[in-house]
């Protein structure tokens, strides 16, 4: 049999250190080389996992007003809540505030900001009253000493804002059941559809969050529904209760069962978006049954657009169908042709419109892996991108006056003003993205 030249080198290597050694070659007992091929390492790398922090929660139901129509329903919501996350999702046992008054409620919170740590998941549940000043444009929730010609003792936005975005904690999700919830995203809805369960949970859990699931729009919401709850808490109670699944998003939960559930049956058409200038940072709150962590599966470099690479089947990261070939499309015509199935025109031009926003908030603050999340940069791209993006961190950055999005099934182009906000030169430039919706999501594939 022919020596391999590779065994050649490694009797060579191995005669070179005999005679190097400090101990003289003929003073040590002949060795019979045992036969040698290329050498590997065999053993298995460890399974990459990422760890799943403590969870908490925050649950306020409020039925006694002092000076406003007392509620029937938000007690009970408030209490079958707390129970099921501690029962079902292993939470902490939760803060239950049960006709909560404003400086309650800011205790419990001011505890949070002192105490829970950084990998925590806190979700805060409110059932309550909720009132929407449109002289202001500013949404309140109201508790229980909370009076109608007096704002003093009212919860706004703002202060629901602040004070998470001060609260240490990885992910933060807020349910707001009330009049008017919706109002407290300030319109920053983000039309997410993970029904192919390709929800990038890896990306979710990395990165910080700070949404909001609300029981309607800028809307009165039902008090009574059925078993004793509202429409909207029924809907959570029964899907949260009912989901199979060991480990999954928020977003998910919401698109596959709490907004048909909750639609379907009322006037009502609740929201889940994330929360402006809370912290957010392109995550999403993951509910997790029995395992506090997600096994991942190594990047094969078949990399979706702004994914990590991965994807989640019952609880267990699977590797990602390739979207190289189908991100890295050259021909515009070809793209903007495609038509695949869609959402509805509306959806799609909110959705389309808010990543646009992501972007710009992530160009304006210069951070290279906030950009990857919404849109495509290549690896040639890369090096460009970093010297483009500090000099826009110093310049200051902003998209204005994007007219509406033309889409065409799952293509999507929009042209928009850029400005330069520190700079001299204040006039604006103009840009044309180029969008297309990946397992659900709008991501950028280029601009010129």
């Amino acid at each position: 049999m022919r020596k391999s030249p590779a065994r050649k080198r490694f009797v060579v290597m191995l005669l070179l250190a005999v005679v190097l050694s400090s101990v003289p070659a003929y003073c040590q007992k002949p060795q019979k080389p045992a036969p040698q091929r290329e050498v590997k390492d065999t053993t298995p790398a460890p399974a990459a996992t990422i760890s799943i922090g403590p969870y908490y929660a925050l649950v306020i139901g409020n039925n006694n007003y002092r000076y406003l129509g007392k509620l029937e329903t938000a007690r009970n919501d408030a209490t079958e809540m707390a129970k099921l996350l501690q029962k079902r999702y292993g939470f902490a046992t939760p803060k239950l505030l049960l006709d909560a008054t404003r400086d309650d409620i800011f205790t419990a919170l001011t505890e949070y900001r002192r105490t829970l740590p950084g990998n925590s998941n806190l979700l805060i549940y409110y059932a309550g009253h909720g009132y929407h000043d449109r002289d202001t444009d500013e949404a309140y929730w109201l508790p229980v000493d909370a009076q109608s010609d007096n704002p003093d003792h009212w919860i706004s936005a703002n202060d629901i804002t602040t004070n998470i975005r001060a609260i240490p904690s990885k992910h933060v999700l807020i349910i707001s059941d009330s009049c008017y919830s919706g109002v407290l995203t300030r319109g920053a809805d983000v039309a997410i559809n993970p029904l192919e369960r390709d929800a990038y949970l890896t990306k979710m859990l990395k990165s910080k969050s700070r949404n909001l699931m609300s029981s309607g729009g800028d809307e009165p919401v039902a008090d009574s529904g059925a078993a004793g709850h509202s429409v909207f808490a029924n809907a959570i109670l029964k899907s949260l209760g009912e989901m199979e699944d060991e480990q999954f998003t928020a977003a998910d939960l919401f698109q596959r069962f709490i907004k048909r559930r909750v639609a379907g049956r009322s006037d009502q058409v609740p929201q889940y978006s994330f929360i402006r200038n809370s912290g957010d940072e392109f995550g999403d709150f993951v509910f997790s049954r029995g395992r506090k962590e997600v096994v991942v599966v190594p990047d094969t470099g078949n990399r979706g657009v702004g994914s990590s690479g991965a994807s989640i089947t019952s609880g267990t990261l699977q590797p990602p169908v390739s979207l190289k070939a189908e991100a890295n499309k050259e021909s515009l015509p070809t793209l903007l042709s495609e038509t695949q199935g869609s959402a509805p025109q509306d959806s799609d031009a909110t959705s389309v419109r808010t990543v646009l926003d992501h972007y710009a908030e992530a160009v304006a603050s210069g951070d290279l892996e906030k950009v990857k999340a919404v849109r495509q940069v290549r690896g040639n791209e890369e090096k460009k991108m970093i010297e483009s993006l500090k000099d826009t961190k110093e310049k200051g950055f902003a998209l204005r006056n994007c007219l509406a999005p033309e889409i065409t099934g799952d293509n999507a182009r929009v042209n928009c003003d850029v400005l330069l906000t520190r700079s001299k030169d204040t006039s604006p430039g103009h840009v044309t993205f180029f969008l297309k919706r990946i397992y659900g999501q709008w991501f950028i594939l280029s601009s010129n």
